[in-house]
């Protein structure tokens, strides 16, 4: 039968977030009856199978139980003192990886950056780092109004705003830079 709890959560945020979801089901059909498009993926072949598929909703109706609306996700407010170790001793080992010092001890902590895909070039990690390490001196708050303020910093003054002497950055996208803070492992969030 059909995941209560998914369903629901799927029509939940449809309707007052307008979030939209994509899921890729083996054929179990239980959410063609509040699916909007169905796309059938037969060797390679991609076909609409919407009209069909509400055919078979119409003829094996499952019920969505009614559960309280989904609340609105909560803002990730990162503390930024956490991003200390990256002020001390770091050593870019390659583009998906940074080696950083935790203060006071010998301890030595790799932050993996081989799941960002789209970091193509050190001089981005290199960017990422002075990003963390930038955020240190910043006013907290949610991640994405923290990240969106130093973007438009940089759009009105450019990567001096990060570091002055930014020969040797490369500007990664945003994504990248919350992808990273987001594997930090020292990381606490408020």
């Amino acid at each position: 039968g059909i995941n209560a709890e998914y369903g629901q959560a799927v029509v939940s945020t449809q309707s007052t977030g307008g979030v939209s979801t994509v899921l890729v089901d083996g054929g179990a059909g239980d959410y063609l009856d509040i699916a909007d498009t169905v796309l059938l993926l037969d060797c390679y072949n991609v076909a609409d199978v919407t009209d069909r598929a509400r055919e078979i909703a119409r003829e094996r109706p499952t019920t969505i139980p009614t559960l309280p609306p989904m609340g609105n996700p909560t803002a990730r407010t990162p503390c930024l003192a956490s991003f200390k170790p990256m002020c001390g001793k770091v050593r870019i080992v390659s583009k998906g990886a940074v080696s950083y010092h935790t203060e006071g001890t010998e301890e030595e902590s790799v932050l993996d950056l081989s799941a960002l895909e789209q970091l193509v070039e050190i001089g981005q990690t290199r960017f990422i780092v002075e990003v963390m390490k930038k955020l240190t001196d910043r006013p907290e708050g949610a991640l994405s109004t923290v990240l969106g303020g130093l973007n438009a910093g940089i759009e009105k003054a450019g990567l001096g705003v990060v570091k002055d002497d930014s020969n040797w950055l490369a500007r990664p996208r945003i994504f990248e830079i919350a992808g990273a803070i987001n594997r930090f492992r020292h990381l606490k969030i408020r």
